[in-house]
């Protein structure tokens, strides 16, 4: 008999007495994770230079700030990271000049273009190395672009004025290195190239016309936060 107490006094303190885990230790000390999986959010801040193509008049323009948001998904494959992500940008770019030398002699033929809004989604592979990961990235591009034509024929006669606002669509690719600070905030710094494809402007007024392509380089700083 008191051997089947003495079983019964074990059983109970093997499952009622708080166990103690090598978590529990204060002399062990876990190590983060650090890993690109999960969603994120992330902001950025560069420098923008956009070139308007319009022959025989090919312009790059001044370099301009640029800045905006993301939002995005990594996941992580042995050390390769696969991911997708959308961001949109204010771009300040701005153009004014001649296509065709405005003199008293030839058609006079001045082409104003903004580049307003800037806006990706793209997909990114990338190999991580501790806390480092290397990347690039390609995908789609869109842009809301401001375009005003002022045309006319040789000498001083009025101006034939054609307004275009619309959405342009092309590509976008790059590339880029990022930085775990912690287990959820990174920083790094991507550079993209895009392009926002051709239009044909047409001046029915004077019979002229001008082909425009918009493109352009952006260098970035940036911050994303893993939530």
């Amino acid at each position: 008999m008191r051997v089947f107490l003495s079983f019964c006094v074990c059983l109970l303190l093997l499952f009622c007495v708080p166990q103690r885990t090598a978590s529990a230790n204060p002399f062990i000390i876990s190590k983060p994770v650090y890993a690109w999986d999960g969603f994120y959010w992330g902001a950025h801040l560069g420098a923008a230079w956009t070139e308007l193509l319009a022959p025989p008049s090919n312009d790059s323009g001044a370099t301009e700030f640029s800045g905006g948001l993301s939002v995005g998904y990594d996941r992580e494959f042995s050390r390769v990271v696969f991911g997708v992500l959308a961001d949109v940008e204010i771009n300040t770019w701005d153009d004014r000049g001649p296509v065709v030398d405005p003199s008293i002699l030839a058609p006079q033929l001045i082409m104003h273009s903004k580049l307003n809004w800037f806006s990706t989604l793209r997909g990114r592979i990338g190999y991580r190395y501790q806390r480092f990961m290397t990347f690039a990235t390609v995908g789609l591009a869109a842009g809301q672009v401001e375009t005003e034509l002022y045309a006319g024929p040789p000498g001083p006669a009025p101006f034939t004025t054609v307004k275009d606002e619309e959405w342009r669509f092309g590509y976008a690719l790059g590339g880029g290195v990022e930085y775990l600070l912690t287990t959820r905030d990174a920083i790094g710094i991507e550079y993209l190239y895009f392009n926002l494809g051709e239009k044909t402007y047409g001046i029915a007024a004077t019979g002229q016309s001008v082909e425009q392509e918009i493109s352009g380089h952006t260098v970035r700083a940036t911050f994303r936060y893993r939530f």
